[in-house]
């Protein structure tokens, strides 16, 4: 139960993880395979009215942030699948004490009783000393954690860019950043209208004007642009942003985010990870931030 990661750039991997990690969720699960490495947050209340007249969506969310082996120096795993709950801010913890460079071992350690059960800690270790003891290594109380079954579901264990249907819409990242951020100083929850050229966004608890990105400013594309000269109706999806870290972070910054409609009741807010250091055209990170809406 080993993986073993050598970090290419410390600060994306910071970044990016408090991206995925929303504040109402203290508790994540830790997931890795050979293939990948993921954090998944564990919401059990609902985050509170959306507020809109929709279907509801965007009422409560969930996050999964699903990192690449090839955003890594390094990336070795000894399991076919491993996960543990742990507390968000333990994990939090590893990545800041790490450094450009840097090796770290993930490994479970029955070797102490937790005061919980049966599964002890999960173990990162480091080639220096970190900590306030000058040990090499952090220790995450393991919390429990979860069956294949339950990570199937809910879409961890599967490639993220296989999704059957096109995205509403493909957008600036940082433009939809800021206009998120400009709306939600109005309302937590915003409306997200993508209609047959351009993307609105209103603030759900306050009457006024939408915000509305078009081909000039924010729209990359909708599915005006792949359609079958059908007519595209309108679509409407409800966004609680009270909870949400999106910002411009290292691994979104210069990129783009795509909004679906998965099913009527499920939305994604989705930031594929694909930043590049310009000096050395080394990948930063590689991977997916996902925000399931529902």
């Amino acid at each position: 139960m080993v993986l073993r990661i050598k970090v290419v750039d410390a600060e994306s991997l910071r970044e990016t993880a408090h991206a995925a990690t929303p504040e109402i969720s203290p508790m994540v699960i830790l997931i890795w395979a050979p293939d990948y490495l993921a954090v998944q947050s564990m919401i059990t209340a609902k985050c509170g009215p959306g507020g809109g007249e929709d279907d509801g969506v965007g009422e409560n969310f969930s996050t999964l942030l699903k990192m690449d082996p090839r955003g890594f120096a390094a990336f070795q795993s000894t399991d076919e699948l491993f996960n543990a709950v742990v507390e968000a801010v333990d994990l939090h913890a590893v990545f800041a004490m790490a450094h450009d460079s840097d090796t770290i071992e993930f490994s479970q350690s029955l070797e102490v009783d937790n005061g919980l059960n049966e599964f002890g800690y999960l173990r990162a270790r480091f080639d220096r000393p970190v900590g306030g003891y000058m040990e090499d290594y952090l220790s995450l109380k393991i919390y429990g954690k979860c069956p294949a079954d339950m990570l199937k579901i809910a879409d961890i264990t599967r490639d993220p860019s296989v999704i059957p249907r096109l995205p509403l819409a493909r957008l600036n990242a940082r433009i939809f950043y800021n206009a998120t951020t400009l709306v939600s100083a109005f309302s937590d929850s915003i409306e997200i209208s993508v209609k047959k050229d351009s993307v609105s966004l209103t603030p759900v608890k306050k009457k006024t004007n939408p915000l509305i990105l078009n081909r000039e400013y924010g729209v990359i594309s909708t599915r005006e642009d792949i359609g079958d000269g059908g007519v595209v109706e309108e679509v409407r999806v409800t966004v609680n942003m009270a909870y949400m870290n999106i910002r411009p972070v290292t691994g979104i910054a210069a990129g783009e985010v795509w909004l679906y409609k998965r099913a009527e009741d499920v939305a994604l807010l989705w930031f594929p990870l694909d930043a590049v250091d310009e000096v050395d055209d080394t990948k930063l990170i590689k991977g997916d931030i996902i925000y399931y809406l529902y």
